[in-house]
């Protein structure tokens, strides 16, 4: 057979306070049969995530970044939903109970302007409430194109690109790299 039951806290309880449990079996004239001590950990907290910032102009592909935390001494992050509008329209739902806290947006169309949100939730099911507002909007460009690639051995190994129009590479730069922002044609 088995038993269950409620318990409710008495006093205010918050994240990281356990409740400890322990019973006596006792079949008929039998000595008793004491359990294992057993716990159970109090996660009281909704977890809160947010978007990393992203550049004001980004090209189709741009990597989009999330992080999160539970409250102090909670169950900790399971996973994120990330959910993105388009031009200020309504929200739609991206990436559905995603571990990762990155990925790359490949949907993206040149001359809209993309937000982002996220919502996290953690191992006993609390989900923090989404914003008021994206945690972070980028307007995506066009990719710029290359005119031409000059490789020269002289003097030293070296290679030249000429784009077809002049362009600010600092806000399609990620981490260093332009691996997006650029395309070969």
């Amino acid at each position: 057979g088995y038993i269950t039951y409620t318990v409710r806290p008495k006093n205010v309880v918050k994240s990281g306070d356990e409740i400890e449990a322990i019973a006596k079996i006792i079949f008929d004239q039998n000595s008793p049969i004491e359990t294992p001590r057993i716990f159970n950990t109090i996660d009281v907290g909704a977890p809160v995530s947010e978007i990393r910032p992203l550049a004001t102009e980004n090209v189709p592909g741009f990597r989009v970044q999330w992080s999160g935390e539970d409250d102090v001494k909670g169950s900790g992050i399971r996973n994120y939903d990330i959910y993105v509008s388009t031009n200020a329209g309504p929200f739609e739902l991206w990436l559905d109970d995603i571990a990762a806290n990155e990925a790359r947006f490949v949907d993206a169309i040149p001359g809209n302007t993309y937000g982002f949100y996220s919502v996290a939730k953690d191992l006993v099911g609390h989900s923090e409430l989404p914003p008021d507002a994206p945690d972070a909007e980028t307007l995506v460009v066009p990719p710029a194109e290359i005119e031409s690639v000059i490789v020269s051995d002289v003097p030293v190994k070296s290679l030249k690109v000429v784009f077809k129009e002049p362009m600010n590479l600092a806000a399609l730069i990620t981490n260093n790299s332009i691996e997006t922002a650029v395309q070969l044609k």
